[in-house]
């Protein structure tokens, strides 16, 4: 049986690898994240840094062949998620996304309790 958590420790002992450091940014771990969301939904595409949207310039834009079925806005460790869920740049993510698609939101809160939602 494969272990369905491997992609999520991988990607928390790349970031905790990064922050032992001492000089990690939050674009220091975009690449274990971009890993992390292209092992955990086979078939996507996480586009770094991609063009500016209707909705702004996300982090990422996340893609299943040509369309675009979501957006992820990538934070530093320690940043109040719950204040930066109700800024206006997130209101525009969720204005743009396709009503045939389910929100995904992701918060590493202390250890991993929430880590994955579905709306």
């Amino acid at each position: 049986m494969p272990d369905q958590l491997k992609p999520v420790r991988e990607y928390a002992r790349d970031v905790s690898a990064n922050l032992a450091r001492g000089d990690s940014t939050e674009h220091t771990h975009r690449t274990a994240l971009k890993i992390l969301v292209e092992t955990l939904f086979q078939g996507t595409i996480a586009t770094n840094e991609p063009q500016r949207t209707k909705a702004g310039a996300p982090d990422y834009i996340i893609s299943s062949g040509p369309v675009s079925i979501g957006y992820i806005e990538a934070k530093d460790v320690g940043k109040n998620l719950r204040e930066i869920e109700k800024d206006e740049q997130l209101k525009r993510y969720r204005a743009c996304r396709s009503r045939r698609t389910r929100r995904f939101s992701a918060c590493w809160l202390g250890r991993a309790r929430n880590l994955c939602r579905f709306t």
